[in-house]
């Protein structure tokens, strides 16, 4: 059944220009074939290369396919094609397979199929970027494909008859050449072999140029004056097609085109045709002249719009796409609506720190002030509110807020499976003109008293102005008067308005473990500021704890 190289050369004929009968694949002449394989301007040249490897790997997977049945071990017991009697199929790993022709063909093909759906060789998200070896592999697809055709001509090119699939193998191998001589893909002595099988299968011819045509616009733009066309432009693309994000969250996508008459614009998400209106805006910019800019704006981002999005334009004179493939993370993620606020009520005895946030999906809140995290409490109250929509309220209420415990930075963290949001509030108390303000970070001492007991001395440095009043608090929150065992110090330090005050405990014992306050008080304001002895060893319950 097989026709060999030689043999072909002699029924082959000079094909006549296409009729109306002749199969659309056979319509297709060199000329038309070189424009539709070319690099457009602004095109990126891997991008085109992986559009049309993979192109023809669906082709020639269908074309096998047809003689799947005819092509058995028994038939085609080895691998062969123009220039070669005997093939061997090398795999990833370099190993050497002897297979029949059908076993060749479907590793070909599984090889191919592999590589399609691997992301890295073939990305097709959005800022993803092709391998440095790219050509390289898709040469190896290529060659490959190469031979799987040259098979079919060389073994199957009567059951090809039969099937009526001669001109659409034709065409497959006329598209295979011409990307292998675009990208440079094939060694000459290769490409020699296709070159040759080509004109043996497919002579080339000539045609006369068509006649201009009387009302040739088609159904998309009906033409009822049945008058002559006047001149225009078909829709194309002069530059690569851009996306980008603006500042209130949505983004863009956006093709310049050239056109004329002013084309019909149309978008797509995949297959299914996107309509104006919610979250999509389209529009067309004449720019001057036959320029346009056209842009689909999408809002409310979410994580689920990443995909493959097509601009389809049309005009009388011709049709055009420019494709997306849009990679999106985290735009699921919690945005601000409200930005981080701190406010009061109540006379300022209730400080709240509050914000809303938009989120998609369930969004949880989690409040810190430092590494700590925040709890509920009889001064801190946290509220969490749906307020609409994927809308949320959260606020964190401190009541009677004291600068001691609650200055400093707190942290709301707003998350969710597609990212977080963080809120930050620092929280500051102004200090007047002359309140008291602690100088140094207070200590707890232990020494000799001048009686020559031992003793805990609580130490505190600060500045005040008019005579500060000094006071002592124990652990149950009583004042500290002075008696055998605890005298009060107060001295100055040498600076301006600068202070020592100190408490002296003698013959501590274990009962006296506690939080202890010192309260510094002026005309001006008053400072706190706490400090904690812990003892070892056996309460005394006749301890005295100072309390007046």
């Amino acid at each position: 059944m097989g026709v060999s190289l030689s043999q072909a050369a002699v029924n082959s004929k000079i094909r006549k220009a296409p009729q109306s009968e002749l199969c659309v694949a056979d319509s297709f002449d060199d000329e038309m074939l070189e424009k539709f394989t070319a690099i457009p301007y602004g095109v990126d040249r891997n991008e085109w290369l992986a559009t049309h490897t993979l192109a023809l790997f669906e082709n020639v997977n269908a074309l096998c396919g047809t003689v799947g049945e005819l092509c058995t071990p028994a038939s085609c017991p080895t691998m062969s094609y123009p220039g070669v009697q005997k093939a061997y199929f090398i795999d990833e790993r370099g190993k050497r397979h002897q297979y029949s022709a059908m076993q060749y063909i479907d590793s070909v093909m599984t090889f191919c199929e592999r590589s399609r759906k691997n992301e890295v060789l073939f990305p097709t998200k959005f800022g993803s970027n092709f391998l440095p070896d790219f050509e390289q592999h898709c040469r190896r697809m290529l060659r490959l494909l190469w031979h799987c055709c040259g098979h079919l001509y060389s073994k199957h090119w009567d059951h090809l008859a039969a099937l009526n699939l001669r001109p659409q193998f034709g065409l497959v191998l006329a598209h295979i050449t011409r990307i292998a001589k675009i990208f440079t893909l094939m060694d000459s002595k290769e490409l020699t072999l296709l070159t040759k099988t080509l004109g043996l299968v497919r002579p080339p011819y000539v045609s006369e140029p068509p006649a201009k045509r009387i009302g040739a616009f088609d159904d998309h733009f009906p033409n009822p004056s049945n008058k002559a066309m006047p001149d225009g432009k078909a829709p194309h693309f002069p530059q690569q097609p851009v996306a980008r994000q603006n500042d209130d969250g949505s983004l863009e996508l956006e093709c310049y085109l050239e056109a004329n008459p002013q084309p019909e614009i149309k978008w797509f998400y995949d297959t299914a045709q996107l309509s104006q209106g919610g979250r999509f805006n389209f529009r067309l910019d004449h720019k001057g002249g036959d320029t346009y800019s056209a842009v689909l704006q999408i809002k409310d981002l979410a994580d689920s719009d990443a995909g493959a999005y097509r601009c389809a334009i049309v005009n009388p004179y011709g049709k055009g796409n420019a494709n997306f493939n849009l990679k999106l993370t985290g735009f699921s993620s919690p945005t601000f609506i409200e930005k981080p606020q701190i406010s009061s009520r109540d006379d300022g005895r209730v400080m709240i720190m509050e914000f809303k946030a938009k989120s998609i999906l369930k969004p949880t809140f989690v409040w810190q002030k430092g590494d700590d995290i925040v709890a509920e409490s009889d001064r801190y109250k946290i509220v969490l509110k749906e307020v609409g929509a994927n809308e949320y309220y959260s606020a964190l209420e401190i009541l009677e807020p004291k600068k001691e415990k609650d200055a400093g930075q707190f942290v709301c963290t707003a998350k969710n499976e597609s990212g977080k949001l963080t809120a930050t509030f620092s929280v500051k108390f102004e200090v007047p003109q002359g309140a008291p303000t602690f100088t140094r970070k207070p200590q707890i001492l232990q020494k000799t008293s001048a009686s020559g007991d031992p003793a805990i001395f609580f130490d505190i440095g600060f500045q005040a102005e008019d005579n500060p009043e000094v006071t002592w608090l124990n652990p149950k929150n009583k004042k500290i008067k002075e008696s055998s065992r605890i005298k009060f110090n107060l001295s100055p330090d040498g600076g301006s308005s600068t202070y020592t005050a100190q408490l002296e405990l003698k013959n501590y014992k274990a009962k006296d473990s506690g939080t202890y306050t010192c309260n510094i008080k002026n005309n001006a304001g008053e400072a706190n500021v706490e400090l904690t002895l812990n003892i070892e060893g056996p309460a005394d319950d006749g301890a005295d704890d100072g309390s007046q």
